[in-house]
């Protein structure tokens, strides 16, 4: 594993950094060769070394080059094999939707690692819109119980907190996630990526006609018991309201023209089915009148009481 971060850890504000926070000149005042105040986050975190272990970094990159900036632990001081892959990766997919989260319209308030008022949840970001509605969301590296993600859906909603959740792009739906009527996302951090879950079209059943036309092609958020497909878009597309987020507009508007012309094909169809229902009619009651009389069906009598 290559010895490249792009998240630390700053000791003199406290927090964790993502090396797009700030220009490379004022890491290199504060990592190896400045005042060692950042550090290596996942070595302070307990990786691979020491408790609570030191490791100030040291910053590799120029001031407005080609490549992108990184931090790397100083020599012989990495871990043997590098950090654990989901501890990277968790740490880099919080910093990833925090910078995307502060550039939203209306985020008042964007805070990594923050804990719920009543203390019973840590969010890996929080946000405050300025009419002070809230959003948690949760990056996912493994699978949960249902029971633990019911648990901490529900400290969420309990609040009044939108909790959204991203899950590593290799792991398939989380089923409990759908069925509690929310949409997953799967994240690529390394590709800055979100991926939409989709549901497959729903076989039509004996009755289809009065399907509704979104189950019967793509739709989005998928049933919780629908084969998935997954569409990957870049996570600047997306837009995080409120409520949750919404699709890229080119998304939407796709899967809106499907449906819509899902529904005027359904609309020919009940139609024609109409004209089929009332032409047999017609059909029997003018055999019905060519019988003799005698060999009509009676009319059925109901005598009263």
């Amino acid at each position: 594993m290559t010895d490249r971060y792009v998240v630390g850890l700053d000791l003199a504000a406290g927090r964790e950094v993502h090396v797009d926070d700030a220009p490379v000149l004022y890491w290199y005042s504060k990592g190896y060769s400045g005042d060692h105040s950042l550090v290596c986050l996942h070595c302070y975190e307990v990786s691979g070394t020491m408790p609570g272990a030191i490791v100030p970094l040291v910053v590799k990159g120029k001031l407005h080059g080609k490549r992108r900036p990184y931090f790397a632990h100083p020599a012989h001081a990495a871990p043997v094999g590098g950090h654990r892959p989901e501890s990277v990766w968790h740490a880099e997919g919080k910093q990833l939707l925090a910078s995307w989260a502060r550039g939203q319209a209306g985020s008042a308030e964007v805070v990594v690692e923050y804990w719920t008022a009543d203390r019973r949840r840590r969010s890996d970001v929080a946000v405050r819109f300025a009419d002070g509605s809230r959003v948690a969301m949760e990056v996912q590296y493994s699978p949960l119980p249902d029971a633990v993600w019911l648990r901490r859906h529900h400290d969420y909603a309990a609040l009044g907190i939108h909790d959204l959740w991203f899950w590593h792009a290799r792991l398939g739906p989380q089923r409990i996630v759908l069925e509690h009527g929310k949409a997953p996302w799967t994240l690529d951090v390394p590709a800055r990526e979100l991926g939409a879950l989709l549901g497959q079209r729903h076989e039509p059943d004996e009755r289809w006609w009065q399907q509704r036309p979104e189950t019967l092609t793509l739709h989005h958020p998928p049933c919780p018991a629908d084969d998935i497909t997954i569409r990957r878009l870049p996570l600047s597309q997306y837009t995080l309201t409120a409520e949750g987020l919404l699709l890229p507009p080119a998304l939407r508007v796709e899967l809106d023209d499907i449906v819509r012309v899902t529904a005027e094909h359904l609309d020919q169809a009940r139609s024609l089915r109409a004209e089929l229902d009332r032409l047999e009619r017609d059909l029997l009651g003018s055999t019905r009148s060519a019988r003799p009389a005698s060999q009509q069906t009676p009319s059925r009598v109901i005598a009263c009481k």
